[in-house]
């Protein structure tokens, strides 16, 4: 992933160098490669202080909540479903999503809003 996120560093920086005109905005195009890193640090999210302390910066800094959606949405699969499950596999770790359900049911976590 690292080496992906290189290349198309370098690709934008020909892109802006060589004045090539850019006819799509990406949500991520703020330059934050600093939010970025430290996005993908924290990952896979282990246990409940990185999972509150993600959700926290998202919710408090709309840039990093941009950069996420980005980050995330360029993971790919053959089906939605199959593409969840890599995200979902990428952001936490197993021991983590044992403790949640989708609506908290058998006196478990609520997973959604």
């Amino acid at each position: 992933m690292t080496k992906i996120a290189n290349t198309q560093q370098e690709i934008l920086t020909f892109i802006q160098t060589n004045n090539v005109v850019n006819t799509f905005q990406c949500p991520g195009d703020v330059q934050m490669d600093h939010e970025v890193d430290y996005f993908i640090s924290n990952l896979p999210l282990s246990d409940m202080d990185n999972l509150l302390s993600i959700e926290q910066k998202i919710k408090s800094d709309q840039n990093f909540r941009k950069q996420v959606v980005y980050e995330l949405s360029r993971i790919g699969g053959k089906s939605l479903q199959n593409m969840i499950y890599k995200i979902m596999k990428q952001v936490f770790e197993y021991g983590i999503l044992k403790q949640y359900t989708y609506y908290g049911l058998r006196i478990k976590r609520t997973f959604h809003y």
